[in-house]
């Protein structure tokens, strides 16, 4: 009687273990936040940016990066996700990360997925009006491969616009 007792005890708990997993599957973002020069392309930690995460036009979190730029922060699966890093006198950037694809019996994982990322400080010579409607990078979560995927060729095409737009500060910076 005592062994059957806790059997079921045993059972019950793994019950309630594996439901605990599943309503606390997170996405955890990590990672660095910089300072980019355009004149000449450095870098440097930069503290106190607004980390933010949105969800169909609703702030579902936000912290301010930490001590030499680092952050940390953890989201549910099962959404879509704009990633925003903000600070005044600075372009904004934002992350599109996809985690829908994920089915319940799938997600009771932790995925870790780092984004460094670089701002600079606004610049009358470069257009960057750009970056309020479109993100900087979009990735998605794959099914079943607690994977991320980097759309890599929309990811290029916006580094290489920003790229064009840097080239115009150090142009101007050189006229001056």
């Amino acid at each position: 009687m005592k062994n059957l007792l806790l059997l079921a005890l045993f059972i019950v708990l793994s019950l309630y273990t594996t439901a605990q997993t599943f309503g606390k599957s997170k996405i955890v973002l990590q990672g660095k936040v910089t300072e980019l020069f355009l004149a000449d392309s450095t870098e440097k930690p930069l503290d106190k940016v607004s980390v933010q995460i949105w969800s169909e036009n609703k702030l579902v979190s936000e912290i301010k990066s930490a001590y030499r730029g680092k952050y940390r922060m953890e989201a549910p699966y099962k959404e879509s996700y704009s990633i925003k890093y903000v600070q005044d006198g600075y372009v904004t950037k934002t992350v599109e990360l996809e985690t829908k694809s994920i089915k319940r019996e799938e997600s009771a994982i932790r995925l870790m997925l780092t984004i460094d990322i670089s701002l600079f400080k606004q610049n009358p010579a470069c257009d960057f009006s750009f970056l309020n409607d479109q993100p900087v990078a979009k990735a998605k979560v794959l099914r079943r491969k607690d994977n991320i995927s980097w759309d890599v060729d929309y990811n290029h095409t916006m580094q290489e616009r920003i790229r064009n737009e840097i080239k115009k500060a150090r142009a101007s910076d050189r006229a001056l």
